[in-house]
C-alpha cells in the first residue's frame, strides 16, 4: 500500500469508502512534507491545490496577523480551489508537517473518476463554509449591537 492511500484511510471522512474505491483515488494525490517555519502559500497567489494535514500545526495569516492554526485532521484551501480564485491569507508551518496534497486538476479528475468521494469532500467543504458564513453573521450581528468581537 502507498503512503497516500494510508494516510487517507485515517481521516473519518474517508472511512465508509471501500478500500479499493479508496486506494484507486489515492493515486491522485500528493505526500508533501514542510519544514518547520516555511510558508505553504502566500496570500493573493492562485490556488492550484487543498490539502489535509495529516501532521503539525500550520498558522494562517495576514502579514504578521495570526488568524488561525490548522492540525491534524483539518483540511485547507478547499475554498480557493473550488472557486478557483486567490488564496486570502498565506499559510506557514509552525513545526514540521506532513501534508496530503490535491491539485485543481486532479480534483477535477476526482469528479469524474471517483464522485463518491468527490462529494464526501465537496460536503465537507461547503460545511466548512457554511459554518464560516454562520459565524461571520454572529460577529457581524454583535458590532452592529456595538459589541466586541
Amino acid at each position: 500500500m502507498d503512503q497516500e492511500f494510508q494516510l487517507l484511510q485515517d481521516f473519518p471522512l474517508f472511512r465508509k469508502i471501500p478500500e479499493r474505491r479508496l486506494e484507486s483515488a489515492a493515486l491522485l494525490w500528493e505526500v508533501r512534507k514542510l519544514p518547520a517555519n516555511k510558508t505553504l502559500w502566500w496570500q493573493g497567489e492562485p490556488a492550484n491545490e487543498f490539502i489535509f494535514v495529516t501532521s503539525g500545526t500550520l498558522r494562517v495569516h495576514i502579514a504578521d496577523k495570526n488568524l488561525a492554526e490548522v492540525r491534524h485532521g483539518e483540511m485547507l484551501g478547499e475554498a480557493a480551489a473550488f472557486t478557483r480564485d486567490q488564496r486570502t491569507a498565506s499559510v506557514s508551518s509552525l513545526e514540521e508537517c506532513t501534508l496530503l496534497c490535491l491539485s485543481i486538476s486532479h480534483l477535477e479528475t476526482l469528479r469524474s473518476s471517483h464522485p463518491v468521494v468527490y462529494d464526501l469532500i465537496l460536503d465537507a467543504s461547503l460545511d466548512k463554509m457554511a459554518r464560516r458564513v454562520h459565524d461571520m453573521g454572529r460577529k457581524i450581528a454583535t458590532l452592529a449591537q456595538g459589541g466586541q468581537q
